[in-house]
């Protein structure tokens, strides 16, 4: 922003200089034309016209006064007016119009730098964004296929718990109806009853921890499965 505006400085001072140039040599065009009509106006229709005066002068052009003139010898040709003095170069507008146009040819140069090192930004930027949405794409792609995975796995391992809960169920009925044939045994003097007691309920204790533990560590699986089941629904 800054370098247009700079710029755009540079370019008002050029106008504001030509400007005042244009409006220089309009008055001096003007001076001159009022000063070529006096001469016309004030020439006796004798000799050639008096050449147009520079404006650029101190002063009007010097021609043979009376006096000079009366000192020449006659029946020579009047002298011919002297030539005009080369119209003076107008240094300071001059100059200042080169050093703004070279301020301007570098300003122009470092725009194009950093139009040229914007442009490689915008490459870079883009090339960046394109490689993200690969890997983006990809880590979708990629994302429900290892959850799935994961997925099976844990019904893998809740259809094993599941086994072993039938065996345990098929495993406590058998126990009950040992014990109910102990009962029975022990009824009729066969058996010691509370030694079988003491046995029959040492085993169901155990059966009742390991169904515990079963069923905590079933629970543990549940827990880390719903999260990945709604996260399957969300990508599905």
């Amino acid at each position: 922003m800054q370098d247009h505006d700079a710029i755009a400085e540079l370019e008002r001072r050029i106008s504001a200089a030509l400007g005042r140039i244009g409006t220089g040599v309009e008055q001096l065009s003007t001076r001159a034309e009022a000063l070529l009509a006096e001469r016309v106006a004030s020439h006796d229709g004798e000799g050639p016209i008096p050449a147009r005066p520079s404006v650029l002068t101190d002063g009007p052009v010097l021609t043979d006064g009376p006096q000079e003139a009366a000192a020449k010898p006659a029946g020579m040709p009047a002298a011919p007016p002297p030539p005009p003095p080369p119209a003076p170069v107008i240094r300071s507008d001059g100059a200042e119009i080169a050093r703004l146009e070279r301020s301007l040819r570098e300003k122009d140069a470092e725009i194009q730098r950093l139009r040229d090192a914007l442009a490689a930004d915008k490459a870079a930027a883009t090339e960046l964004n394109a490689k993200l949405r690969k890997a983006r794409d990809a880590e979708v792609a990629t994302a429900p296929a290892a959850l799935t995975a994961k997925v099976e796995k844990m019904t893998r391992q809740l259809d094993v718990q599941g086994l072993e809960l039938q065996r345990m169920r098929k495993t406590t009925i058998q126990l009950r109806e040992h014990l109910r044939v102990l009962h029975e045994a022990a009824a009729e003097g066969v058996a010691e009853p509370h030694l079988v007691n003491k046995a029959m309920l040492a085993e169901l204790e155990a059966l009742r921890a390991t169904r515990h533990v079963d069923l905590a560590e079933l629970d543990e699986i549940l827990a880390e499965l719903e999260p990945l089941i709604e996260e399957v629904r969300a990508h599905g």
